[in-house]
Formats: C-alpha cells, structure tokens, sequence
C-alpha cells in the first residue's frame, strides 16, 4: 500500500513539472521506486500464498503486466489527444493509487515472523515436490537434509537484522550506521552472489533485459522509421501485451507439469526471442512486425515468469524476496543505460539495425548460458558436499585431538 502511495505521487507531481530534469525525479525515480516495490512484494506475497501450484498462480498473477501493456499503449494515446500529457498523467496517478486498494485486501497468513524457513512449512508432498526438483534418482531425504544446512549456514536476513539491532544498542554513535546497514541487509542478501547459480542467472536477467528495453522503448520508433503510420505503430506494442498474456498462462502451466523440465521452456524462450529481433529488422511490413512482436512477447511473457519460478526453485522461498530484489535492480541498471544506448546508435547511423542485433544477440547468448544451468547446478552442489564433508572431517579431527588433549 506504501509502495502504491509513492508510485502514484511521483506520477502525480509529475503532472506539474516544467524541466525535464524534474521529470527525472518525479516520474523517473519516485514512481519507479514505487512501482519497482510492487512488483517484488506481490512476487513475494505470490510464493507465501501458493507453494504447490505457484508456477501457475504467478504466471496469472502476471497477467497484469501484459494486460496493461495492451491497454495502457493505445488508451494513453488516446487520453494526450484529449487532455493532453499533464491531465493524463493526473489520471494515471489516480489508476495507480489502485494499488492501495489491492494491498488493503490482502491478509497475512500468519501474524509475526518466524525464523524457521517457509519451506518446512509446506506439506509433505509440497516440500517434496520442491526438493526433489531435477535432481534425478537422488534420496529426497538426502536434499532435504543438504537444504537444512544450508539455510543453518546462511542467516536469515530476520536474523541479521535482529542481530544488528541489538548490536546498536550498545551506543548512540553507532546507531545510523547501524541502522542504514540493518536495512541494506533486510533488503538485498548480498550472500547470494556466493553461489555460481545465481550469478549466472543474474547474467542471464542482465541479457534479457537488453531485449526487453529493445521492444519496449523502441519498437514504436522503428516502426515508423520502416514507414509504417502512427496509428498502426501503437498496435504494435499492443500485440505484444496480449502475447505477454497468452506466454505467461501458457509457460505458467507447463512449468508446473513435473515431467518437463523448467530449463527447457528457458533456454527456448530466449532463444526465440532473440531470433525474432533481429528478424524483424529484414522483414519490414506492418504484419511482420506484428507477428515478430507476438513471438518476442510470448517468449518474453514466459522467461519472466519462469525468473521467478527459477529463483524460488533454485533458491527457496524465504530467499526469493532477496533474489527478485537483486536481479529487478541489475535489470533497471540495463534499462537505464542499454536504452539511451538505441537513441544514440539510431541518432549517429539513421537505422536500429546493430541495436538490434545486438539485442537479439545477447538474448540468444543468454539462451545458451540458461542450457549451462544444469550443469553448474550440479558443480555447484558437487562443491558444497565436498566442503560439508571436509568440514565434517575437520571437526572429527579437532574432537580426537580435543580427546587426546585430556
């Protein structure tokens, strides 16, 4: 509800600015914090409500996305032909203050925090169905005991920002320091980047992102750059949200069958995706264009759905927060430079053409870094079985000695 107060007064201040530099702060940086906050909190709130079958809850929760896409890029021109840009942002701002009413619907399951991670919470064929996830003819028990050390290993962030509160305690000198470093830690888990699966996942979100700022930012501008008219270019990126919609349902639901593998439907959509950017710069009539931004938004519907059913897989989901938290900021990174990046390539060459291409092809590099995920999955676990069981050693060793000692 906070996050739909902030969003909706940036959008609305904005609506009185007349620099752009004000822009910049209003639109750019208070209603993006805003929003940028809904969009991990409902991620969150997803995972705490839906454990079995989340795969298809957030591929509907995200239905949204695609349906304002669709709805938002022909109604917004629509409303600045009749009230102009200040009064539609004034509405605008009022639309996103729904996000309050959505908040204040919601429930908590349970009151208080609870420093036993979410997963022991889950029925037993629940917490089966996500431990025993691609690990083949692996013992189940087996996992979930390597799951348990693993969460004992790693803190909380609950616990370190209990830990840092007591700690500053002990002097007002201490406090604002202490503070400032208690909520870094309670919003980004920067332990995370320790293991090799998240740093290449976060490579491959740093990837997608290019393709995603591509279509989203450009794809209206190239359009008419091929000569096509203004009333046609802004169906374009309508057709994408409704491809959003049908590839969010649609992965959504083949994530959740058991048989098929996550990695799969992954690796597919981003390669698809990147093959229909650069496609489309060859093919440059009204309905390629249209078919090209259909495959791109099925695709792109797909892997941002399948990002959250990845992280939470992969790394559970008292940690998903944490993790959509640090890949939703490499991603607003790539949009704040790989963006100005295509007005510069197509002001200096008169054509999107390498922009393009680039994009395409660092979607389709991301493709073959998400068919390594296995692999490095496997590494990675190999790694911390051999570290668990020099570590077992090591202890057995001091405990003999310890004996010997007395």
């Amino acid at each position: 509800m906070a996050a739909g107060v902030l969003a909706s007064l940036g959008i609305f201040a904005s609506a009185f600015t007349t620099k752009l530099y004000q822009l910049y702060i209003t639109y750019g940086l208070i209603s993006g914090i805003g929003l940028g906050l809904t969009y991990v909190l409902y991620i969150e709130i997803v995972s705490i409500y839906f454990n079995k079958r989340f795969s298809v809850a957030i591929g509907l929760a995200l239905q949204g996305t695609g349906a304002g896409q669709l709805f938002f890029s022909i109604v917004t021109q629509m409303l600045v032909d009749q009230y102009g840009w200040r009064g539609t942002l004034l509405i605008l701002s009022g639309m996103v203050s729904n996000a309050c009413v959505v908040g204040a619907l919601l429930r908590p399951l349970k009151v208080g925090y609870s420093n036993k991670p979410r997963g022991s919470e889950l029925r037993g064929d629940e917490s089966e169905e996500i431990e025993s996830y691609e690990h083949g003819d692996r013992d189940v028990n087996t996992d979930k005991k390597s799951s348990q050390s693993e969460t004992n290993e790693l803190p909380s962030s609950c616990d370190m920002l209990a830990e840092n509160d007591d700690a500053n305690d002990s002097g007002p000198n201490r406090l604002f320091p202490g503070c400032l470093k208690s909520c870094l830690i309670a919003v980004y888990d920067f332990s995370l980047f320790k293991s090799p699966m998240f740093v290449v996942i976060g490579i491959i979100v740093v990837a997608q992102g290019c393709g995603t700022t591509a279509s989203n930012v450009h794809i209206v501008r190239r359009a008419r750059d091929y000569g096509i008219s203004d009333t046609q270019s802004a169906y374009i990126p309508a057709a994408m949200g409704l491809a959003q919609m049908v590839g969010q349902t649609c992965i959504g639901a083949v994530s959740h069958v058991k048989k098929i593998s996550k990695f799969i439907p992954y690796t597919l959509c981003m390669f698809l995706a990147g093959i229909s950017l650069i496609l489309g710069i060859y093919i440059r009539n009204f309905t390629a264009q249209i078919v090209f931004i259909v495959v791109f938004g099925i695709c792109n519907g797909g892997y941002i759905v399948l990002n959250s059913i990845m992280a939470k897989l992969l790394f559970g989901s008292d940690r998903l927060g944490h993790a959509m938290s640090l890949l939703n900021v490499m991603q607003g990174m790539v949009s704040l430079f790989f963006s100005p990046l295509g007005g510069w390539i197509r002001d200096s060459s008169n054509i999107y053409d390498g922009y393009y291409w680039l994009a395409g092809g660092l979607e389709i590099f991301a493709s073959v870094l998400a068919a390594t995920l296995p692999l490095v999955d496997r590494i990675s676990k190999r790694g911390q079985c051999e570290r668990k069981s020099q570590s077992e050693d090591a202890d057995a060793d001091m405990k003999v000695a310890h004996k010997l000692n007395e």
